[in-house]
């Protein structure tokens, strides 16, 4: 089994915005409460939570701060007490934790969005691999050096439900000596994309990454459902939280999920 290079990333945006606020968030932001957000999240979320909080800003003049890694990297931080306020997730049991440690409000925690797991490979990879199976078959027959690139269960959730999958495909002891490892969400991609290697990443991933195609799109009783849940971190910006929590969960933000090939989370 080969590990790939650990390398923890983390990518920041702080949003301002610049129009008029209407009336009711108005008096919300008269109420003496610290204005800015800072929101941990998964880093498969970066694209759509970036223009949600963007369109948030612009709509309540309210600045957001969106700050994507690994889900255990974010655990980490709030144990620690960094500034946050609002962590989201797409496995549960990092929610459990922080629940169990009394540092979300357990009852803060709601879905916002599904997604689903893919097997891919190359643009131009074998046109007859066009299964899980197929794709396992492909990489018994080639050299020794042959990879299947996944995430660090551990550090990414992609990772958690690809071996589940593998478990219950029954084709992770055929693939297991092909693994290439990585506890960081973009190194697996790039590398997946740079050495024209197989892999396992969320569909999402799968849709902005041209030079890649989907061989397979698991169906959901191969693993638990893909659900990413947010959770408001207990601080002295709970209301802020709640507030730009429940834009998540409106009409708009859905459709930007949509947009980007992400399942309602209803």
């Amino acid at each position: 089994m080969v590990r790939g290079m650990r390398t923890l990333t983390a990518i920041c945006v702080v949003i301002l915005c610049t129009m008029t606020m209407p009336a009711f968030a108005k008096s919300w932001n008269e109420a003496n409460i610290t204005r800015d957000v800072t929101v941990l999240s998964d880093p498969s979320l970066s694209v759509p939570l970036s223009l949600i909080a963007r369109e948030y800003a612009k709509e309540f003049k309210v600045p957001v701060s969106t700050i994507f890694g690994s889900s255990k990297e974010h655990l980490e931080r709030i144990l620690d007490g960094e500034e946050a306020n609002l962590f989201i997730a797409a496995k549960p049991s990092w929610m459990k934790t922080l629940q169990q440690q009394g540092v979300i409000d357990v009852y803060s925690r709601t879905s916002i969005a599904r997604n689903k797991l893919v097997f891919v490979g190359p643009e131009h990879s074998h046109e007859h691999v066009n299964s899980a199976f197929e794709l396992a078959d492909d990489i018994m027959m080639a050299d020794a050096d042959a990879m299947f690139a996944i995430g660090d269960p551990e550090y990414l959730a992609e990772g958690t439900y690809t071996l589940e999958a593998l478990r219950n495909l029954n084709i992770n002891t055929e693939l297991e000596p092909h693994y290439i490892i990585f506890n960081d969400h973009f190194s697996l991609k790039k590398n997946i994309e740079k050495y024209n290697s197989y892999g396992s990443i969320f569909y999402t991933d799968a849709l902005i990454y041209p030079s890649l195609r989907i061989i397979d799109t698991l169906d959901d009783g191969t693993h638990e459902p893909i659900t990413y849940q947010a959770a408001i971190v207990i601080g002295d910006n709970m209301e802020g939280a709640r507030h730009f929590m429940q834009f998540l969960t409106s009409e708009k933000a859905t459709s930007i999920f949509r947009h980007y090939g992400f399942l309602s989370a209803r």
